[in-house]
């Protein structure tokens, strides 16, 4: 599963977000190394900007310089605010999929039950209470539960932690692993947090750089100008490489990185 970005060009009036950009996204379901990849990079980069266009090129026709090589690929977005209807109950809420266009089809009624007792939401699906009367917590694995019942050959979660008790995320982050490895479904996790893409990402792209770290991490001087693919990366060396990329300015800079131990 692979998606092309060719001489990718996006600009909101005189700001340009994307100046002809060429890199391709690909994933693995077999590997776990390959199956999710990290989009990182500071507010305003564009990140959430580009999973939108993506989405965009998937289902409402080609957006210049991007190319969904799968062209049938189903995609499930997971954004940072959970998306819940107050006049629907909460078990209504976790199901609004399975009436909803493209994605009727791929409903699938035994792993949404099969997904419900594994992130501990039969209880919640069960209650009365209304929706707004849920934590931030068991709305997003609610959320996680909605978009993974359809089965996505894709899925792209826009910062989901952002606004979770660190205990609570570190739960989140527990069962989404678990669920993604479960299933076989690849991920694009964007997010400005290393610790939580160094824990589900086995590589990184970072927006403005470019590496390979394949074979450990050299020192060299960067061009923070196109985005940076790091390839074989694992979370253990990951740390110093997201502390590189989010801490130097724009423009030339010199590197110093560490290898990894063995």
């Amino acid at each position: 599963m692979r998606i092309d970005l060719e001489r990718f060009r996006l600009a909101f009036g005189p700001r340009v977000v994307f100046d002809q950009v060429t890199a391709s996204l690909d994933w693995d379901a077999t590997d776990d190394a390959s199956r999710v990849i990290g989009l990182m990079g500071p507010s305003g980069s564009g990140k959430s900007t580009l999973a939108k266009q993506v989405m965009t090129a998937r289902y409402h026709g080609r957006v210049a310089g991007i190319n969904v090589v799968q062209p049938d690929l189903v995609i499930a977005y997971l954004p940072q605010a959970a998306v819940l209807f107050s006049h629907l109950s909460i078990y209504r809420n976790a199901r609004l999929l399975e009436g909803v266009g493209r994605y009727r089809m791929r409903f699938d009624p035994a792993i949404f039950a099969d997904l419900a007792k594994q992130l501990k939401l039969e209880s919640i699906l069960a209650s009365k209470i209304g929706i707004e009367r849920i934590s931030g917590g068991e709305a997003q694995r609610l959320m996680l539960l909605r978009t993974l019942s359809v089965r996505p050959d894709l899925l792209i979660l826009d910062e989901p932690a952002t606004g979770l008790d660190p205990s609570i995320r570190e739960d989140f982050l527990i069962d989404l692993q678990g669920v993604l490895r479960r299933l076989g479904i690849c991920a694009l996790y964007i997010s400005h947090h290393w610790e939580e893409v160094a824990f589900l990402a086995g590589r990184v792209v970072f927006a403005e750089t470019i590496a390979d770290c394949s074979g450990g991490i050299p020192s060299a001087d960067f061009r923070l100008s196109i985005p940076m693919l790091l390839r074989g990366l694992r979370p253990r060396s990951m740390p110093f490489v997201l502390f590189m990329a989010l801490d130097v300015p724009f423009g030339r800079c010199k590197i110093r990185m560490q290898k990894e131990v063995p």
